[in-house]
């Protein structure tokens, strides 16, 4: 038996998973709890904590990737959120 004939025999048994666009915008909310979190821990440890010169690059990288991550998934939940929305109005 050939290689194609293989791969297509088991692309065939495939089953398809259906994601809404509201589970993606749950995640990215969930996400958003996450980083937020580790933001305001990181945050507050770079106020009541040591300050050397590695400790403030290091809570400096920290911070900005959280304040990155807490900003882009907060706008993806709610852009998702809007487009299922859409999606459902148009449905109906």
């Amino acid at each position: 038996m050939s290689q194609s004939r293989r791969n297509s025999e088991i692309k065939r048994g495939r089953e398809k998973f259906q994601i809404e666009l509201d589970q993606v915008a749950g995640f990215l909310r969930m996400i958003a709890a996450m980083s937020g979190t580790l933001l305001v821990l990181s945050l507050l440890f770079f106020v009541i904590g040591e300050k050397t010169a590695e400790v403030t690059v290091v809570y400096t990288m920290t911070i900005l990737v959280n304040l990155i991550a807490f900003a882009g998934s907060l706008l993806g939940a709610w852009k998702f959120a809007r487009k299922d929305r859409q999606l459902q109005e148009q449905k109906d």
